[in-house]
């Protein structure tokens, strides 16, 4: 008996040496008290919460490294490094008690310019930082106006002759006219699309041949490609890619408003590892001045290839930039070259 209650005695002792070395071991990787737990909203590893959105991959948690630095080795079974909040830092969107509607960090992709590679992205992100922390909106339209919080913006482009030919390509199969923008059936209505000839800059004249109530789906899939890479010309720089150059050009125009808005190149998002670290480490320089958790998702595979991607033919591809190089010096004064030597993207 007194053999059996020493036993007890001995590993009751073990087992509360053990709960105070985890509770010791929690608190050195809890800054501010916010447990990776509470951060993700559950019992599922970062690695399988961030694994089901992107794919899977391997992780790395950086610990107050600005240049990459402390990269360090990737880990498998999502392993938190410890991680430091500059408090200094006014508005610090990784702590989970600062609010949206003070803190906005926000993607901004185009048309065409890795929107859904984007959204990817900011869902993994939201599940590490908090889904109010970071957000995605394709448009200008609010930046115009005086922001009295701390906004943070990082503009996503592409090498404007690939998102072009991508664009043609893309809406000429049906895709959000008639499609889904991953192939499937739908009946929704995109406005700027059904009716697209009223989203025309007027550069082209009058198009010929005509509309007649055609969407733009069914005009490009329709007409030759000498008449609908034109068209597809018009509509794309007028309802997207010239609100982009505008953009850049309002935002360098101020210091307060250049320091707050980046241009990221989509090529980078899914380029090889080091590609993806540049993209990620800007993203997150800008996102969180000052330092702090940096997450390093690598996915499966590099490169985009969704339902959302393209008929990537080098041959026919060839044949639609050649199309779009000259016509944008005959009509569209080159903004497509513009566009390419602000953002020299992908090449």
């Amino acid at each position: 008996m007194r053999r059996a209650n020493t036993f007890l005695v001995f590993s009751l002792i073990i087992a509360i040496v053990v709960v105070f070395a985890l509770l010791s071991l929690l608190r050195e990787q809890n800054v501010l008290h916010v447990g990776l737990h509470n951060v993700l909203g559950g019992g599922d590893s970062l690695y399988t919460r961030v694994a089901s959105l992107i794919g899977t991959g391997t992780y790395s948690r950086m610990a107050n490294s600005t240049d990459g630095s402390a990269f360090g080795n990737d880990t498998t079974d999502g392993t938190p490094a410890p991680f430091v909040v500059n408090k200094s830092c006014t508005c610090c969107c990784y702590n989970s008690n600062t609010d949206f509607s003070c803190c906005e960090r926000m993607f901004r992709p185009t048309h065409k310019m890795g929107f859904y590679a984007t959204l990817d992205l900011m869902k993994a992100l939201q599940q590490v930082y908090g889904t109010n922390k970071i957000s995605m909106m394709q448009g200008f339209k609010d930046l115009s106006k005086p922001k009295d919080i701390d906004y943070r913006d990082a503009v996503v482009t592409r090498n404007v002759y690939a998102a072009l030919i991508s664009g043609y390509l893309y809406h000429r199969t049906g895709r959000e006219c008639n499609l889904t923008p991953h192939g499937n059936p739908w009946n929704k209505t995109v406005v700027e699309l059904m009716h697209f000839e009223n989203y025309l800059s007027g550069t082209l004249g009058r198009i010929d041949p005509p509309v007649r109530d055609r969407s733009l789906c069914q005009y490009l899939a329709d007409e030759s490609e000498e008449v609908g890479v034109k068209v597809y010309m018009d509509w794309a720089f007028e309802v997207y890619y010239s609100k982009v150059l505008r953009h850049y050009e309002f935002t360098q125009s101020s210091p307060e408003r250049k320091h707050k808005t980046i241009f990221l190149c989509f090529e980078k998002l899914t380029g090889n590892r080091t590609e993806l670290r540049e993209f990620l480490w800007e993203t997150y320089d800008l996102f969180f001045p000052g330092g702090g958790m940096r997450v390093m998702i690598k996915p499966k595979q590099s490169g985009y290839a969704g339902g959302h991607a393209t008929d990537q033919d080098p041959e026919l591809r060839s044949r639609l930039q050649a199309l779009i190089e000259n016509y944008d010096q005959q009509y569209f004064n080159s903004m497509a070259a513009k566009f390419q030597s602000t953002f020299p993207c992908g090449i």
